[in-house]
Formats: structure tokens, sequence, C-alpha cells
């Protein structure tokens, strides 16, 4: 069990660094706005993925410049949040 813990922390941590180390500072520092979420907000859900929802997702994804489908499988975006439906779309865009 706490590796499954281990692994979880590690990914989540890993794209909070992700995010980090691929925005310039400026855009890092804007972030909150250009999702239209709090400071607060965007850190949490920068450090918990699994968390974010299906609009955040869409916004968040073309900001780092990444292929979709490889982001939301590596760091296991919304899989705590989306729906099968939303999940399908985000994988067949």
């Amino acid at each position: 069990m706490k590796t499954n813990t281990t692994k979880t922390t590690e990914r989540n941590r890993s794209f909070y660094q992700h995010v980090l180390n691929t925005l310039s500072a400026a855009d890092f520092k804007s972030l909150p706005q250009q999702l239209g979420l709090s400071q607060r907000m965007t850190t949490l859900r920068l450090r918990n993925p699994n968390l974010l929802d299906y609009p955040t997702i869409q916004k968040l994804v073309p900001i780092l410049g990444a292929d979709l489908k490889e982001v939301v499988q590596e760091y296991e975006l919304g899989y705590d949040s989306l729906s099968a439906r939303e999940y399908k779309k985000l994988m067949h865009i």
C-alpha cells in the first residue's frame, strides 16, 4: 500500500515540476488567470492533477504545448474527477 502512495505522490510532484519547468517564470505566475482559478486552487490542482476537471485540462494542455493524450495518461490528469464520457472526449480529440 505504501508503494502505491509513494508512486502517486511522486507522479503528482513530478506534474507540478513538469509545469514549472515547461513554462517561463512569467507564464507560470500568470497561470491562475489563464486557467480562471485562484492561486490556491491552481497550486492544489497542479499538486493533485488527478483532481483536475475537464475545462481546466482543456485550458492547461495547450498552455503547456504538450500532446493531450500523453499528458493525461502520464500524469493521470482528472482520473478522480472526470466522467467516463469526459475522459473519452479527451482521448479522442
